[in-house]
């Protein structure tokens, strides 16, 4: 069973990284020190529990972005296993995942690998996973376990869902009509963060409520498009 790397990142498309870049940082991303001198077409930050890369490109986001010390290698595994993989240059895969999401895998040795510290976001919380929109969550969850992802939940209701985990990536595949790939945190819904978050992501938050009043998450959408979605802990 082929895995796809040694280290993940979220990769994110966005035409203004600048603004982007800005709105991230706001809601209790960094950014990393070793690319302070970047150009404004490429960012990397860290919350402390992913790694995100905005990235100045079209492609359908928010996607994976593997780092791998012999693609060449994965790509014969892959292959073999008849899941979809192109070489696009000598260091480089395109790999249909889970849900038709492309998704990069790029030489890396493993020495310098850049890992989040798994500290808490300090404005969202822990990070849940990514959730991939499905049409067949049997299906699905198959080529994900022969790309290297392990089963941690499994459910039937209110929709099928399966969480699976990697080791340096989450995804939640669920057999519903959600739009995009939203990221999800679990976090504090107290007033206390709902106006934290108001105020640092502004008409860009959304609060839903049960009948009763209570916060039930919390939606905030990027300026380049990206969900996240701010769940609660309780």
């Amino acid at each position: 069973m082929p895995h796809l790397g040694h280290s993940a990142r979220i990769l994110v498309a966005t035409q203004d990284v600048a603004t982007s870049l800005a709105a991230w940082l706001a809601i209790g991303f960094t950014l990393l020190a070793a690319d302070e001198s970047l150009p404004p077409t490429f960012a990397r930050l860290t919350d402390g529990q992913v790694i995100v890369t905005l990235m100045q490109t079209t492609v359908s986001s928010p996607t994976l972005a593997y780092f791998n010390s012999d693609p060449e290698l994965l790509h014969k595994e892959l292959q073999a296993g008849n899941l979809g993989s192109m070489p696009v240059s000598p260091s480089e895969l395109n790999v249909t995942g889970p849900g038709g999401m492309e998704m990069f895998v790029h030489r890396q040795p493993e020495t310098k690998a850049l890992r989040p510290t798994r500290e808490g976001n300090p404005v969202l919380g822990y990070f849940d996973g990514m959730i991939v929109p499905v049409k067949d969550v049997a299906q699905e969850k198959t080529m994900a376990e022969m790309m290297g992802f392990i089963v941690t939940e499994e459910h039937a209701q209110p929709f099928p869902r399966v969480d699976m985990t990697d080791g340096h990536m989450s995804i939640s595949l669920q057999q519903t009509a959600v739009a995009g790939r939203p990221l999800v945190y679990d976090g504090d819904l107290d007033d206390d963060t709902i106006a934290d978050l108001q105020e640092r992501c502004g008409d860009r938050c959304e609060v839903f409520r049960s009948p009763e009043g209570q916060p039930l998450f919390i939606r905030i959408v990027m300026p380049e498009g990206t969900t996240v979605l701010v769940m609660s802990d309780e």
